[in-house]
């Protein structure tokens, strides 16, 4: 993936989406049209049940994608990345023993 231009926008969210407080970069909600943290957290969750350890809003090869990274109930950390336009799953990842493999998305 191509991260040269990752834009300043990290927010951590571990745990504080169940009590429906989000950190986020206000200049960030609205970016030319991207879907707010919330509803990337969202939509990531739904995917993969767990708690979000971190969020963010990327340009990869012209186009702005939501990095999410959920625990999952095995305890293992996966990376989901969405269009921040539409919400679509573009690809996902398992972070297991500093090892990548991706997974169908």
């Amino acid at each position: 993936m191509n991260h040269s231009k990752k834009l300043i926008a990290t927010a951590a969210v571990a745990g504080v989406l169940a009590a429906g407080t989000l950190a986020y970069a206000d200049n960030l909600q609205s970016y030319e049209g991207a879907l707010p943290i919330q509803q990337a957290s969202e939509l990531a969750l739904n995917i993969v049940p767990g708690t979000i350890i971190e969020a963010e809003l990327e340009r990869e090869d012209g186009v702005l994608i939501w990095e999410v990274e959920v625990v999952n109930g095995e305890n293992q950390t996966v990376e989901l990345m969405l269009d921040a336009m539409s919400g679509e799953l573009l690809g996902q990842e398992i972070d297991d023993d500093d090892h990548h493999r991706k997974l169908k998305g």
